[in-house]
């Protein structure tokens, strides 16, 4: 016998899906002429393919799950099983594109320091199997509804979590490290369009609403015992899509349009959106080592060969 807490409960998260596809959706349209200029004007297939992922694989999820719902499914235990992979599948995968954004800014950032991205890959090839891991002992343990919404997992599931956000606050801490060794080595804090200044407010904010999102989700997983425990889950999927297009788009309009960015204190830019193509360290991301050198009272940044 279903509460009335539950049935409740079970619409406030229908709600929240409701909710996190509007927004998705509402920036997909805000942003769409920057979509056109900064990513399907480009050559780079790889970075097509990653806004493809962090774009609108996670509106087709939101809308999938939603229909779902709103037909009413008739769920067995093995169609439960099978939409907890998928959903797990899903928000997995777009977190795994949006790492792979955020690592190689940080690569970039080092000078395309092979030991530093041996290092991060083998971190995040632990943490995905470690999340594919996780998931595997926990899924059987899971309680669920009649209608496959999950109230309760198991504490191990927290790790499912906490990994990827382990990564996410190395990558953060290798960011601002960088940052303050920048202006260390001026004693002058960049302007707000300086190349670090915008690598630096990308990689802070977008940590800051992942860390909050997926924390947020993680709590409502370990302490809530209603459908309301999945509440925060299709608004980590919008936060990881939010974050991800906008930190490619902007990396993008920093290659495409270097005239509009103004650099250091006697500082003078020299860019080629051509070499942001086709440079080897973005792998599609158009991140490329800034090779960064003092010519007087000049600093010259420009795109490594």
């Amino acid at each position: 016998m279903v509460s009335i807490n539950e049935v409740q409960a079970a619409q406030g998260t229908a709600h929240a899906g409701v909710a996190s596809i509007t927004f998705v959706l509402y920036d997909i349209l805000l942003n769409l002429g920057n979509e056109i200029d900064l990513i399907w004007t480009g050559r780079n297939h790889w970075t097509r393919l990653l806004y493809l992922v962090v774009r609108y694989a996670p509106l087709c999820v939101l809308c999938s799950l939603l229909m779902l719902v709103v037909h009413g499914v008739a769920w067995n235990p093995e169609r439960c099983v099978v939409m907890l992979v998928y959903q797990n599948i899903a928000i997995q995968s777009l977190t795994l594109a949006v790492e792979l954004i955020l690592l190689s800014r940080v690569y970039a950032m080092y000078g395309q320091n092979r030991t530093l991205l041996l290092s991060l890959s083998a971190f995040l090839v632990v943490e995905v199997g470690s999340m594919v891991g996780v998931l595997s002992v926990t899924i059987p343990e899971f309680r669920m509804t009649e209608g496959c919404v999950v109230t309760l997992t198991p504490r191990l599931f927290s790790f499912y979590w906490i990994l990827p956000l382990a990564f996410e606050t190395t990558l953060f801490t290798l960011t601002l490290y960088k940052f303050v060794t920048s202006i260390a080595e001026r004693s002058v804090l960049g302007r707000r369009n300086s190349i670090m200044f915008v690598l630096m407010r990308d990689g802070t904010w977008a940590y800051a609403i992942i860390f909050v999102a997926m924390l947020l989700n993680t709590v409502f997983y370990a302490v809530e015992t209603t459908p309301l425990a999945g509440v925060g889950f299709s608004w980590e999927i919008a936060t990881l899509s939010f974050a991800g297009s906008h930190v490619l788009l902007n990396t993008r309009r920093i290659a495409w349009y270097p005239q509009g960015t103004s650099f250091w204190t006697n500082a003078t830019a020299e860019f080629s959106a051509s070499k942001f193509e086709n440079n080897w360290a973005a792998r599609g991301i158009d991140l490329v080592d800034v090779e960064r050198r003092w010519i007087g009272e000049e600093l010259v940044l420009r795109v490594a060969d």
